[in-house]
């Protein structure tokens, strides 16, 4: 059975807050009806598919193209636990082979600036 906008916007957020259009474009029905997979296959990530993702990751366009971020990449256990169970509503995070932790940082591209003799434009 295909869903309505409607019934992607309810299963979604619960409510329909709002009288979507009764066609919608099928990439956007795809974002919509998007769902999380939980589980994890207890299987290494090869080193080099593993920075493939991450090269990739940090050369998608954001703000200013700065990408403004860092990725604290771990593969042990206990500290993927702790961040588990930090976090609180996320116990299948501790069935992750790898964990991957975005964080703001302007100093990387600063450090990539000052090492090409450039100037680090949108510095705020």
């Amino acid at each position: 059975m295909t869903m309505t906008p409607a019934d992607l916007i309810q299963a979604r957020f619960g409510t329909l807050p709002f009288d979507p259009p009764a066609v919608i474009p099928p990439a956007l029905a795809a974002l919509l009806d998007r769902r999380v997979t939980r589980r994890y296959r207890a299987e290494e990530i090869a080193e080099p598919l593993l920075d493939t993702v991450l090269a990739a990751a940090q050369s998608a366009p954001s703000k200013s193209d700065l990408q403004q971020f860092s990725i604290i990449v771990t593969r042990d256990a206990a500290k993927i636990g702790k961040v588990a169970d930090w976090i609180g509503t996320m116990p299948w995070i501790k069935d992750a082979p790898v964990l991957l932790l975005f964080c703001g940082d302007m100093r990387r591209g600063q450090q990539a600036c000052a090492r090409h003799g450039r100037a680090h434009a949108n510095n705020n």
